[in-house]
Protein backbone atom coordinates (compact mmCIF):
# COMPACT_ATOMS: atom_id res chain seq x y z
CA UNK A 1 0.00 0.00 0.00
CA UNK A 2 2.86 2.40 0.84
CA UNK A 3 4.30 1.94 -2.65
CA UNK A 4 0.91 2.67 -4.20
CA UNK A 5 0.54 5.86 -2.12
CA UNK A 6 4.03 6.96 -3.16
CA UNK A 7 3.14 6.41 -6.83
CA UNK A 8 -0.09 8.38 -6.37
CA UNK A 9 1.85 11.29 -4.85
CA UNK A 10 4.22 11.37 -7.82
CA UNK A 11 1.39 10.93 -10.36
CA UNK A 12 3.13 7.74 -11.51
CA UNK A 13 -0.24 5.97 -11.43
CA UNK A 14 -3.87 7.05 -11.33
CA UNK A 15 -6.40 5.96 -8.68
CA UNK A 16 -8.09 3.79 -11.30
CA UNK A 17 -4.79 2.03 -12.03
CA UNK A 18 -4.15 1.57 -8.30
CA UNK A 19 -7.58 -0.02 -7.85
CA UNK A 20 -6.94 -2.28 -10.83
CA UNK A 21 -3.58 -3.38 -9.40
CA UNK A 22 -5.31 -4.29 -6.13
CA UNK A 23 -8.10 -6.12 -7.94
CA UNK A 24 -10.88 -3.93 -6.50
CA UNK A 25 -13.24 -1.25 -7.80
CA UNK A 26 -12.36 2.45 -7.69
CA UNK A 27 -15.09 3.11 -5.12
CA UNK A 28 -13.73 0.32 -2.89
CA UNK A 29 -10.24 1.84 -3.18
CA UNK A 30 -11.76 5.18 -2.12
CA UNK A 31 -13.20 3.56 1.02
CA UNK A 32 -9.81 2.01 1.90
CA UNK A 33 -8.04 5.38 1.58
CA UNK A 34 -10.71 7.03 3.72
CA UNK A 35 -10.53 4.48 6.54
CA UNK A 36 -6.70 4.07 6.48
CA UNK A 37 -5.73 7.73 6.24
CA UNK A 38 -8.74 9.45 7.79
CA UNK A 39 -9.87 11.42 4.76
CA UNK A 40 -13.47 12.62 4.89
CA UNK A 41 -15.68 11.27 2.09
CA UNK A 42 -17.26 14.06 0.03
CA UNK A 43 -21.06 14.25 -0.07
CA UNK A 44 -21.54 14.47 -3.84
CA UNK A 45 -25.32 14.89 -3.53
CA UNK A 46 -24.94 18.46 -2.22
CA UNK A 47 -22.68 19.93 -4.91
CA UNK A 48 -23.05 23.65 -5.67
CA UNK A 49 -21.88 23.96 -9.28
CA UNK A 50 -21.53 27.74 -9.01
CA UNK A 51 -18.45 27.22 -6.82
CA UNK A 52 -16.62 25.68 -9.78
CA UNK A 53 -16.16 29.16 -11.24
CA UNK A 54 -13.38 29.74 -8.67
CA UNK A 55 -11.10 27.35 -10.62
CA UNK A 56 -10.12 27.25 -14.32
CA UNK A 57 -12.32 24.79 -16.21
CA UNK A 58 -9.37 23.00 -17.86
CA UNK A 59 -7.80 22.45 -14.42
CA UNK A 60 -11.02 20.92 -13.04
CA UNK A 61 -11.24 18.52 -15.96
CA UNK A 62 -7.52 17.64 -16.09
CA UNK A 63 -7.11 16.91 -12.37
CA UNK A 64 -10.68 15.64 -11.81
CA UNK A 65 -11.35 17.91 -8.85
CA UNK A 66 -14.42 19.93 -7.85
CA UNK A 67 -14.93 22.68 -5.24
CA UNK A 68 -18.07 21.66 -3.37
CA UNK A 69 -18.21 23.89 -0.30
CA UNK A 70 -16.88 27.24 0.95
CA UNK A 71 -16.98 27.43 4.75
CA UNK A 72 -15.61 30.58 6.40
CA UNK A 73 -11.95 30.58 5.36
CA UNK A 74 -11.92 26.95 4.20
CA UNK A 75 -12.41 25.54 0.71
CA UNK A 76 -13.63 21.93 0.45
CA UNK A 77 -12.31 20.21 -2.69
CA UNK A 78 -13.54 16.79 -3.86
CA UNK A 79 -10.86 14.67 -5.52
CA UNK A 80 -10.10 11.08 -6.42
CA UNK A 81 -6.48 11.41 -5.35
CA UNK A 82 -5.84 13.48 -2.18
CA UNK A 83 -2.15 12.53 -2.32
CA UNK A 84 -1.35 14.29 -5.63
CA UNK A 85 1.30 16.90 -4.73
CA UNK A 86 0.78 18.77 -8.02
CA UNK A 87 -2.92 19.31 -7.28
CA UNK A 88 -2.21 20.60 -3.77
CA UNK A 89 0.45 23.01 -5.05
CA UNK A 90 -1.81 24.49 -7.75
CA UNK A 91 -4.72 24.86 -5.35
CA UNK A 92 -2.54 26.77 -2.89
CA UNK A 93 -1.50 29.19 -5.62
CA UNK A 94 -5.16 29.91 -6.42
CA UNK A 95 -6.66 29.97 -2.93
CA UNK A 96 -3.79 31.91 -1.38
CA UNK A 97 -5.62 33.19 1.71
CA UNK A 98 -7.79 30.13 2.34
CA UNK A 99 -7.39 26.76 3.99
CA UNK A 100 -7.71 23.88 1.56
CA UNK A 101 -9.48 20.75 2.74
CA UNK A 102 -9.27 17.80 0.37
CA UNK A 103 -12.17 15.34 0.54
CA UNK A 104 -11.94 11.98 -1.13
CA UNK A 105 -14.79 11.43 -3.61
CA UNK A 106 -16.21 8.11 -4.83
CA UNK A 107 -15.03 8.09 -8.47
CA UNK A 108 -18.38 6.90 -9.85
CA UNK A 109 -20.18 9.87 -8.25
CA UNK A 110 -17.48 12.44 -9.01
CA UNK A 111 -17.41 11.38 -12.68
CA UNK A 112 -21.15 12.06 -12.98
CA UNK A 113 -20.73 15.55 -11.53
CA UNK A 114 -17.71 16.34 -13.69
CA UNK A 115 -19.65 15.20 -16.74
CA UNK A 116 -21.93 18.23 -16.34
CA UNK A 117 -19.35 20.78 -15.24
CA UNK A 118 -18.95 22.38 -18.69
CA UNK A 119 -22.71 23.05 -18.76
CA UNK A 120 -22.69 24.90 -15.46
CA UNK A 121 -19.36 26.69 -15.78
CA UNK A 122 -19.93 30.45 -15.99
CA UNK A 123 -23.68 30.10 -15.38
CA UNK A 124 -23.43 31.89 -12.04
CA UNK A 125 -22.29 35.13 -13.68
CA UNK A 126 -25.32 35.02 -16.02
CA UNK A 127 -27.63 34.49 -13.03
CA UNK A 128 -26.12 37.54 -11.30
CA UNK A 129 -26.72 39.59 -14.47
CA UNK A 130 -30.36 38.44 -14.59
CA UNK A 131 -30.86 39.45 -10.96
CA UNK A 132 -29.32 42.85 -11.67
CA UNK A 133 -31.69 43.19 -14.62
CA UNK A 134 -34.71 42.27 -12.43
CA UNK A 135 -33.78 44.96 -9.91
CA UNK A 136 -32.98 47.54 -12.58
CA UNK A 137 -35.28 50.46 -13.31
CA UNK A 138 -34.75 49.89 -17.03
CA UNK A 139 -37.49 47.30 -17.70
CA UNK A 140 -36.70 47.22 -21.42
CA UNK A 141 -33.29 45.63 -20.88
CA UNK A 142 -33.68 41.86 -21.24
CA UNK A 143 -30.20 41.03 -22.54
CA UNK A 144 -29.27 38.98 -19.45
CA UNK A 145 -32.34 36.73 -19.52
CA UNK A 146 -31.82 36.23 -23.26
CA UNK A 147 -28.28 35.03 -22.43
CA UNK A 148 -29.83 32.55 -20.00
CA UNK A 149 -32.30 31.35 -22.63
CA UNK A 150 -29.38 31.02 -25.07
CA UNK A 151 -27.52 28.90 -22.53
CA UNK A 152 -30.49 26.59 -21.95
CA UNK A 153 -31.39 26.14 -25.63
CA UNK A 154 -27.80 25.69 -26.83
CA UNK A 155 -27.03 23.21 -24.04
CA UNK A 156 -30.13 21.20 -24.94
CA UNK A 157 -29.25 21.18 -28.65
CA UNK A 158 -25.62 20.19 -28.02
CA UNK A 159 -26.78 17.29 -25.84
CA UNK A 160 -29.08 16.04 -28.59
CA UNK A 161 -32.26 16.65 -26.56
CA UNK A 162 -35.75 16.28 -27.98
CA UNK A 163 -37.57 18.32 -25.29
CA UNK A 164 -36.84 20.91 -22.60
CA UNK A 165 -38.93 20.87 -19.40
CA UNK A 166 -38.98 23.95 -17.13
CA UNK A 167 -40.99 23.15 -14.01
CA UNK A 168 -41.66 24.75 -10.61
CA UNK A 169 -39.87 22.96 -7.79
CA UNK A 170 -40.23 24.13 -4.19
CA UNK A 171 -39.16 27.77 -4.04
CA UNK A 172 -37.56 27.71 -7.48
CA UNK A 173 -37.54 25.78 -10.72
CA UNK A 174 -35.78 22.87 -12.33
CA UNK A 175 -34.77 22.52 -15.99
CA UNK A 176 -34.68 19.01 -17.38
CA UNK A 177 -34.00 17.78 -20.90
CA UNK A 178 -35.03 14.55 -22.57
CA UNK A 179 -31.93 12.86 -23.95
CA UNK A 180 -32.36 9.57 -25.80
CA UNK A 181 -35.87 9.29 -24.37
CA UNK A 182 -34.90 9.82 -20.71
CA UNK A 183 -35.28 13.02 -18.68
CA UNK A 184 -32.05 14.36 -17.17
CA UNK A 185 -31.70 17.29 -14.79
CA UNK A 186 -29.82 20.18 -16.35
CA UNK A 187 -30.17 23.35 -14.21
CA UNK A 188 -31.91 24.60 -11.09
CA UNK A 189 -32.96 28.21 -10.52
CA UNK A 190 -34.46 30.29 -7.74
CA UNK A 191 -38.03 31.58 -7.97
CA UNK A 192 -37.17 35.11 -9.14
CA UNK A 193 -35.12 33.73 -12.05
CA UNK A 194 -37.86 31.23 -12.93
CA UNK A 195 -40.61 33.83 -13.27
CA UNK A 196 -38.49 36.12 -15.44
CA UNK A 197 -37.36 33.19 -17.59
CA UNK A 198 -40.90 31.89 -18.19
CA UNK A 199 -42.18 35.36 -19.06
CA UNK A 200 -39.46 35.94 -21.68
CA UNK A 201 -39.94 32.51 -23.27
CA UNK A 202 -43.70 33.16 -23.57
CA UNK A 203 -42.93 36.47 -25.29
CA UNK A 204 -40.81 34.64 -27.86
CA UNK A 205 -43.92 32.62 -28.81
CA UNK A 206 -46.22 35.68 -28.71
CA UNK A 207 -48.18 34.32 -25.76
CA UNK A 208 -49.96 36.33 -23.07
CA UNK A 209 -47.46 36.68 -20.21
CA UNK A 210 -50.22 37.85 -17.85
CA UNK A 211 -52.20 34.61 -18.33
CA UNK A 212 -51.35 32.14 -15.54
CA UNK A 213 -54.52 30.06 -15.25
CA UNK A 214 -55.10 28.66 -18.74
CA UNK A 215 -52.98 26.33 -20.88
CA UNK A 216 -51.25 28.01 -23.80
CA UNK A 217 -49.53 26.74 -26.94
CA UNK A 218 -47.23 28.48 -29.36
CA UNK A 219 -44.17 28.25 -31.56
CA UNK A 220 -41.05 30.27 -32.18
CA UNK A 221 -37.87 30.05 -34.22
CA UNK A 222 -34.45 30.60 -32.66
CA UNK A 223 -31.14 30.99 -34.45
CA UNK A 224 -28.45 28.69 -33.05
CA UNK A 225 -25.06 28.23 -34.71
CA UNK A 226 -26.21 30.04 -37.87
CA UNK A 227 -29.26 27.81 -38.40
CA UNK A 228 -32.87 28.34 -37.49
CA UNK A 229 -34.44 25.76 -35.18
CA UNK A 230 -38.17 25.64 -34.43
CA UNK A 231 -39.48 25.17 -30.91
CA UNK A 232 -43.06 24.16 -30.08
CA UNK A 233 -44.10 25.59 -26.71
CA UNK A 234 -46.67 24.21 -24.29
CA UNK A 235 -47.54 26.04 -21.05
CA UNK A 236 -49.59 24.24 -18.40
CA UNK A 237 -50.69 25.90 -15.12
CA UNK A 238 -49.76 23.67 -12.18
CA UNK A 239 -49.53 24.04 -8.41
CA UNK A 240 -46.65 26.36 -7.72
CA UNK A 241 -46.48 28.01 -11.14
CA UNK A 242 -46.42 27.01 -14.79
CA UNK A 243 -44.93 23.90 -16.37
CA UNK A 244 -43.29 24.78 -19.68
CA UNK A 245 -42.25 22.20 -22.27
CA UNK A 246 -40.29 23.12 -25.39
CA UNK A 247 -40.32 20.53 -28.16
CA UNK A 248 -37.21 20.88 -30.31
CA UNK A 249 -38.18 20.58 -33.97
CA UNK A 250 -34.82 20.19 -35.67
CA UNK A 251 -35.40 19.19 -39.29
CA UNK A 252 -31.73 18.28 -39.69
CA UNK A 253 -32.17 15.54 -37.07
CA UNK A 254 -35.68 14.48 -38.01
CA UNK A 255 -35.49 13.84 -41.74
CA UNK A 256 -32.76 11.34 -42.53
CA UNK A 257 -32.07 8.93 -45.35
CA UNK A 258 -33.41 5.43 -44.84
CA UNK A 259 -29.83 4.16 -44.95
CA UNK A 260 -28.99 6.35 -41.93
CA UNK A 261 -32.06 5.39 -39.93
CA UNK A 262 -30.20 2.65 -38.05
CA UNK A 263 -32.11 -0.37 -39.33
CA UNK A 264 -30.26 -3.64 -39.74
CA UNK A 265 -29.61 -4.66 -43.34
CA UNK A 266 -32.45 -7.23 -43.51
CA UNK A 267 -35.13 -4.83 -42.24
CA UNK A 268 -33.80 -1.95 -44.34
CA UNK A 269 -34.23 -4.03 -47.48
CA UNK A 270 -37.69 -5.18 -46.37
CA UNK A 271 -38.80 -1.60 -45.74
CA UNK A 272 -37.45 -0.42 -49.10
CA UNK A 273 -39.24 -3.28 -50.82
CA UNK A 274 -42.50 -2.45 -49.04
CA UNK A 275 -42.54 1.28 -49.87
CA UNK A 276 -41.73 0.52 -53.51
CA UNK A 277 -45.23 -0.93 -53.93
CA UNK A 278 -47.64 1.17 -55.97
CA UNK A 279 -50.56 0.55 -53.61
CA UNK A 280 -51.43 -0.96 -50.25
CA UNK A 281 -51.07 0.06 -46.61
CA UNK A 282 -47.84 0.15 -44.61
CA UNK A 283 -48.13 0.59 -40.86
CA UNK A 284 -45.40 1.61 -38.41
CA UNK A 285 -46.30 0.66 -34.84
CA UNK A 286 -44.91 1.21 -31.37
CA UNK A 287 -45.51 3.23 -28.21
CA UNK A 288 -45.18 7.02 -27.97
CA UNK A 289 -41.57 8.10 -28.38
CA UNK A 290 -40.46 5.02 -30.33
CA UNK A 291 -39.50 6.98 -33.47
CA UNK A 292 -42.49 6.11 -35.66
CA UNK A 293 -42.80 9.62 -37.10
CA UNK A 294 -39.09 9.74 -37.96
CA UNK A 295 -39.38 6.43 -39.82
CA UNK A 296 -42.43 7.65 -41.76
CA UNK A 297 -40.76 10.94 -42.71
CA UNK A 298 -37.62 9.10 -43.80
CA UNK A 299 -39.74 6.84 -46.02
CA UNK A 300 -41.47 9.89 -47.53
CA UNK A 301 -38.08 11.52 -48.08
CA UNK A 302 -37.13 8.42 -50.09
CA UNK A 303 -40.37 8.46 -52.08
CA UNK A 304 -40.83 12.16 -52.83
CA UNK A 305 -40.05 13.62 -56.22
CA UNK A 306 -41.45 15.46 -59.24
CA UNK A 307 -43.33 12.41 -60.51
CA UNK A 308 -45.27 11.65 -57.28
CA UNK A 309 -48.23 13.42 -55.69
CA UNK A 310 -47.88 12.96 -51.93
CA UNK A 311 -50.42 14.29 -49.42
CA UNK A 312 -49.92 14.10 -45.66
CA UNK A 313 -52.64 14.50 -43.02
CA UNK A 314 -51.13 15.41 -39.65
CA UNK A 315 -51.95 16.78 -36.20
CA UNK A 316 -49.87 18.89 -35.91
CA UNK A 317 -47.50 19.39 -38.85
CA UNK A 318 -44.10 19.25 -37.19
CA UNK A 319 -41.80 19.41 -40.23
CA UNK A 320 -42.33 20.89 -43.65
CA UNK A 321 -40.90 19.03 -46.64
CA UNK A 322 -40.64 19.90 -50.31
CA UNK A 323 -42.80 17.97 -52.81
CA UNK A 324 -45.33 17.19 -50.05
CA UNK A 325 -48.81 18.68 -49.74
CA UNK A 326 -49.26 18.77 -45.97
CA UNK A 327 -52.71 19.18 -44.39
CA UNK A 328 -53.17 20.19 -40.74
CA UNK A 329 -56.16 18.64 -38.96
CA UNK A 330 -57.63 18.71 -35.47
CA UNK A 331 -59.66 21.11 -33.35
CA UNK A 332 -57.35 24.05 -33.93
CA UNK A 333 -57.39 23.60 -37.72
CA UNK A 334 -61.15 23.01 -37.71
CA UNK A 335 -60.81 19.97 -39.97
CA UNK A 336 -61.27 16.34 -38.91
CA UNK A 337 -59.09 13.45 -40.06
CA UNK A 338 -62.03 11.91 -41.85
CA UNK A 339 -62.93 15.09 -43.76
CA UNK A 340 -59.31 15.76 -44.75
CA UNK A 341 -58.77 12.16 -45.86
CA UNK A 342 -61.86 12.15 -48.07
CA UNK A 343 -60.84 15.48 -49.61
CA UNK A 344 -57.28 14.24 -50.16
CA UNK A 345 -58.54 11.25 -52.15
CA UNK A 346 -60.17 13.68 -54.59
CA UNK A 347 -56.77 15.30 -55.20
CA UNK A 348 -55.49 12.37 -57.30
CA UNK A 349 -52.63 11.43 -54.93
CA UNK A 350 -50.15 8.61 -55.48
CA UNK A 351 -49.19 8.39 -51.79
CA UNK A 352 -51.07 9.38 -48.66
CA UNK A 353 -49.51 9.66 -45.23
CA UNK A 354 -51.83 9.71 -42.22
CA UNK A 355 -50.13 10.84 -39.02
CA UNK A 356 -51.99 8.28 -36.92
CA UNK A 357 -54.93 5.92 -37.36
CA UNK A 358 -57.22 6.94 -34.49
CA UNK A 359 -60.70 5.55 -35.09
CA UNK A 360 -62.79 3.11 -37.06
CA UNK A 361 -63.88 5.53 -39.78
CA UNK A 362 -60.37 6.84 -40.49
CA UNK A 363 -59.09 3.27 -40.64
CA UNK A 364 -61.86 2.18 -43.02
CA UNK A 365 -61.29 5.16 -45.34
CA UNK A 366 -57.52 4.60 -45.32
CA UNK A 367 -57.97 0.90 -46.12
CA UNK A 368 -60.33 1.87 -48.92
CA UNK A 369 -57.66 4.16 -50.38
CA UNK A 370 -55.08 1.35 -50.17
CA UNK A 371 -57.44 -0.98 -52.05
CA UNK A 372 -58.08 1.54 -54.83
CA UNK A 373 -54.55 2.12 -56.03
CA UNK A 374 -52.94 4.38 -53.41
CA UNK A 375 -49.92 3.72 -51.23
CA UNK A 376 -50.95 4.62 -47.66
CA UNK A 377 -48.44 5.09 -44.83
CA UNK A 378 -49.56 5.53 -41.24
CA UNK A 379 -48.83 4.74 -37.60
CA UNK A 380 -50.66 2.74 -34.96
CA UNK A 381 -50.10 2.29 -31.22
CA UNK A 382 -49.42 -1.42 -30.70
CA UNK A 383 -46.61 -3.33 -28.98
CA UNK A 384 -45.58 -5.46 -31.95
CA UNK A 385 -46.36 -6.13 -35.59
CA UNK A 386 -48.68 -9.11 -35.06
CA UNK A 387 -50.85 -7.30 -32.50
CA UNK A 388 -51.57 -4.58 -35.08
CA UNK A 389 -53.81 -7.11 -36.85
CA UNK A 390 -55.87 -7.68 -33.69
CA UNK A 391 -55.96 -3.92 -33.07
CA UNK A 392 -57.52 -3.25 -36.48
CA UNK A 393 -60.07 -6.02 -35.89
CA UNK A 394 -60.91 -4.47 -32.50
CA UNK A 395 -61.49 -1.18 -34.33
CA UNK A 396 -64.19 -2.90 -36.36
CA UNK A 397 -62.37 -3.72 -39.60
CA UNK A 398 -63.22 -6.95 -41.41
CA UNK A 399 -60.45 -9.49 -41.74
CA UNK A 400 -60.73 -9.75 -45.51
CA UNK A 401 -60.02 -6.01 -45.83
CA UNK A 402 -56.87 -6.33 -43.70
CA UNK A 403 -55.61 -9.30 -45.71
CA UNK A 404 -56.31 -7.52 -48.98
CA UNK A 405 -54.92 -4.08 -48.19
CA UNK A 406 -52.02 -4.33 -45.72
CA UNK A 407 -48.61 -4.78 -47.38
CA UNK A 408 -46.35 -4.70 -44.32
CA UNK A 409 -46.37 -3.87 -40.62
CA UNK A 410 -43.25 -2.54 -38.96
CA UNK A 411 -42.89 -2.42 -35.16
CA UNK A 412 -40.03 -0.56 -33.54
CA UNK A 413 -38.42 0.74 -30.36
CA UNK A 414 -35.57 3.17 -29.78
CA UNK A 415 -32.86 1.66 -27.56
CA UNK A 416 -30.18 3.84 -26.03
CA UNK A 417 -26.69 3.00 -27.26
CA UNK A 418 -23.94 2.43 -24.71
CA UNK A 419 -21.40 5.22 -24.58
CA UNK A 420 -18.33 3.96 -26.41
CA UNK A 421 -16.03 5.93 -24.10
CA UNK A 422 -17.09 4.44 -20.77
CA UNK A 423 -19.04 1.20 -21.24
CA UNK A 424 -17.83 -1.61 -18.99
CA UNK A 425 -17.55 -5.29 -19.85
CA UNK A 426 -19.44 -7.64 -17.53
CA UNK A 427 -20.13 -11.38 -17.49
CA UNK A 428 -21.06 -13.34 -20.64
CA UNK A 429 -19.17 -10.81 -22.80
CA UNK A 430 -21.88 -8.18 -22.31
CA UNK A 431 -21.49 -4.52 -21.42
CA UNK A 432 -23.12 -2.17 -18.92
CA UNK A 433 -23.44 1.61 -18.66
CA UNK A 434 -21.10 3.61 -16.41
CA UNK A 435 -21.17 7.35 -17.18
CA UNK A 436 -18.56 9.91 -18.21
CA UNK A 437 -18.19 13.44 -19.58
CA UNK A 438 -18.93 12.28 -23.12
CA UNK A 439 -22.41 11.02 -22.17
CA UNK A 440 -23.17 13.59 -19.43
CA UNK A 441 -22.94 10.84 -16.83
CA UNK A 442 -25.77 8.70 -18.26
CA UNK A 443 -23.68 5.86 -19.68
CA UNK A 444 -25.56 6.10 -22.98
CA UNK A 445 -25.09 8.21 -26.09
CA UNK A 446 -27.45 8.13 -29.05
CA UNK A 447 -30.15 5.61 -29.92
CA UNK A 448 -30.58 2.71 -32.29
CA UNK A 449 -33.77 1.27 -33.78
CA UNK A 450 -34.80 -2.22 -32.76
CA UNK A 451 -37.41 -3.35 -35.25
CA UNK A 452 -39.37 -6.15 -36.83
CA UNK A 453 -41.09 -6.07 -40.21
CA UNK A 454 -43.97 -8.41 -40.96
CA UNK A 455 -44.55 -8.77 -44.69
CA UNK A 456 -48.09 -9.86 -45.47
CA UNK A 457 -47.38 -12.66 -47.92
CA UNK A 458 -50.23 -14.48 -49.76
CA UNK A 459 -49.95 -17.28 -47.20
CA UNK A 460 -50.25 -14.91 -44.20
CA UNK A 461 -53.06 -12.97 -45.91
CA UNK A 462 -54.98 -16.22 -46.26
CA UNK A 463 -54.46 -17.04 -42.57
CA UNK A 464 -55.64 -13.56 -41.53
CA UNK A 465 -58.79 -13.87 -43.66
CA UNK A 466 -59.55 -17.28 -42.09
CA UNK A 467 -59.49 -15.85 -38.54
CA UNK A 468 -56.38 -17.85 -37.63
CA UNK A 469 -55.11 -17.10 -34.08
CA UNK A 470 -52.25 -14.61 -33.86
CA UNK A 471 -49.92 -17.19 -32.32
CA UNK A 472 -50.33 -19.43 -35.37
CA UNK A 473 -49.79 -16.50 -37.76
CA UNK A 474 -46.60 -15.61 -35.84
CA UNK A 475 -45.26 -19.17 -36.07
CA UNK A 476 -45.95 -19.24 -39.80
CA UNK A 477 -44.31 -15.84 -40.30
CA UNK A 478 -41.16 -17.04 -38.49
CA UNK A 479 -41.04 -20.04 -40.82
CA UNK A 480 -41.09 -17.55 -43.72
CA UNK A 481 -38.13 -15.61 -42.27
CA UNK A 482 -39.78 -13.08 -39.94
CA UNK A 483 -37.34 -12.02 -37.17
CA UNK A 484 -39.03 -10.86 -33.93
CA UNK A 485 -37.90 -7.59 -32.39
CA UNK A 486 -36.54 -9.33 -29.29
CA UNK A 487 -34.16 -11.42 -31.41
CA UNK A 488 -32.84 -8.30 -33.15
CA UNK A 489 -32.40 -6.64 -29.76
CA UNK A 490 -30.38 -9.50 -28.26
CA UNK A 491 -28.01 -9.31 -31.23
CA UNK A 492 -27.36 -5.64 -30.37
CA UNK A 493 -26.67 -6.64 -26.74
CA UNK A 494 -24.24 -9.35 -27.83
CA UNK A 495 -22.39 -6.92 -30.08
CA UNK A 496 -22.04 -4.34 -27.28
CA UNK A 497 -24.27 -1.71 -28.91
CA UNK A 498 -26.73 -1.57 -26.01
CA UNK A 499 -27.14 -3.12 -22.58
CA UNK A 500 -29.34 -6.01 -21.48
CA UNK A 501 -31.05 -3.72 -18.94
CA UNK A 502 -31.99 -1.24 -21.68
CA UNK A 503 -33.36 -3.98 -23.93
CA UNK A 504 -35.45 -5.57 -21.20
CA UNK A 505 -36.94 -2.19 -20.27
CA UNK A 506 -38.21 -1.85 -23.84
CA UNK A 507 -39.56 -5.30 -24.70
CA UNK A 508 -41.05 -6.49 -21.40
Amino acid sequence: MNEIISNLQNSAITPSQAAKDLGISQDEFCEILSSKFGYEVADMELVDYSLADSLPLDMIIKFEILPIKFELNCVHIATKNPFDIAIISKLRNIYKDKIIKLLIAPPSKLDKKLAKIALYYGLNSIILQVRAQINSKDSSDDSAVLKLIDRILISAIELGSSDIHIEPSGSGAIVRVRIDGVLCELFEFDGDIYNTLIGRIKLLANLDIAEHKKPQDGRFTYSIDDRDIDFRLSVLPVIGGQSVVLRILDTHKMIVDLQNLGLNEVNLNLLKKSISKSYGMILVTGPTGSGKTTTIYSALNELKGKTKKIITIEEPIEYQMSYLQQVAVGDRAGVSFETALRAALRQDPDIIMIGEIRDHQSLRTAIGAALTGHLVLSTLHTNNAISAIDRMIDMGLERYLISGAVVAIMAQRLARKLCQHCKERVENNRYKARGCAHCVGTGYSGRVIISEILQITPNLASLIAKATPSSVILDEAIKEGFVPMSDSGFKLVESGVTSLEELLSLIR
